[in-house]
């Protein structure tokens, strides 16, 4: 008997310390949890691609960079920002960097008018940012309203005009997406056309090789201009100045240089730290239009 009550003690002795020990594990995944949320709320959220630029400049904590090496004193560079039109706090971070500067405003996005009426306020140029079709399995995806191949020239004619009603402000036009449509000569005419019949320069953003929308424009005398650099295909500040040197050794062989780029948060930032920069090495920033020709 006594063997027998020995051994039930010792099973519930054993069953005590399971019992605590499961709670003391409860208790601890429980406290494991709650700490990973507060980790997570702590930690900064990523970036949007197109955030608002009514968020602060980060330039304060900015890491330490390189100065841009020797440049030539003369050379102008023009700085287009395209994909505008979400919000008019992106205008007021440009309308700061107190440069000539110009915007492609997307006909047909949230603040598509309010961006364009205060950047014309605001002494900043306006271009059309028109929407074209890309080729097969580009990321990007079409706005409805976009030029597509298959539309008749009517068709395309009647969304230029719709364009053009949306944006007045205008004084010229690019290409958004458009890998696909811009090869095309016959389409690129139509639009052209419509462009040079309503005073409207045309950049050619070169989102493809294959592009023909530049020579399209020369033939027709059409005041064009075509990219040289995309600022910010990285967002990385090292890779936004590496670009912008870039630029500037092409603004060196040729006088100039075109340069695009997009509302992306990092990107206003590395602006804000830039340009000032440049300025005070002696480079002229001119608007996009000023480097268009017939």
């Amino acid at each position: 008997m006594g063997s027998f009550l020995r051994a039930v003690g010792l099973l519930a002795i054993v069953a005590i310390l399971i019992t605590v020990g499961y709670l003391l594990w409860q208790h601890q995944v429980g406290t494991d949890k709650e700490q990973g949320r507060t980790a997570d709320i702590r930690q900064p959220l990523p970036q949007a691609i197109s955030s608002s630029a009514t968020q602060p400049s980060i330039s304060a904590t900015a890491p330490s960079v390189t100065p841009f090496p020797q440049i030539k004193p003369g050379i102008k560079l023009a700085l287009l920002i395209d994909d505008m039109g979400r919000t008019t706090g992106q205008v007021d971070r440009l309308k700061a960097l107190k440069i000539p500067i110009s915007i492609a405003v997307i006909p047909g996005l949230a603040q598509d008018r309010s961006v364009a009426e205060l950047a014309h306020r605001s002494g900043i140029q306006v271009l059309i940012h028109l929407p074209m079709e890309a080729l097969p399995g580009a990321y990007e995806r079409l706005e409805g309203n976009g030029l597509k191949l298959a539309y008749h020239d009517q068709e395309i004619v009647t969304r230029l005009t719709g364009y053009r009603a949306r944006i007045p402000q205008a004084v010229g036009a690019n290409n958004h997406m458009g890998s696909a449509f811009t090869q095309s000569p016959e389409k690129m005419k139509t639009v052209l056309t419509f462009l040079k019949n309503n005073q409207l320069f045309f950049i050619d953003s070169v989102t493809s090789p294959r592009t023909v929308a530049f020579a399209t424009a020369r033939s027709l005398a059409v005041p064009t201009a075509r990219r040289d650099v995309f600022l910010d295909n990285v967002q990385q500040d090292r890779q936004i100045r590496s670009q912008m040197l870039q630029a500037i050794r092409i603004a060196e062989k040729k006088g100039s240089a075109l340069v695009i780029a997009h509302p992306h948060s990092q990107t206003f930032a590395s602006l804000e730290r830039i340009v000032p920069e440049l300025v005070s090495r002696g480079v002229t920033f001119v608007t996009a239009g000023s480097l268009t020709h017939n």
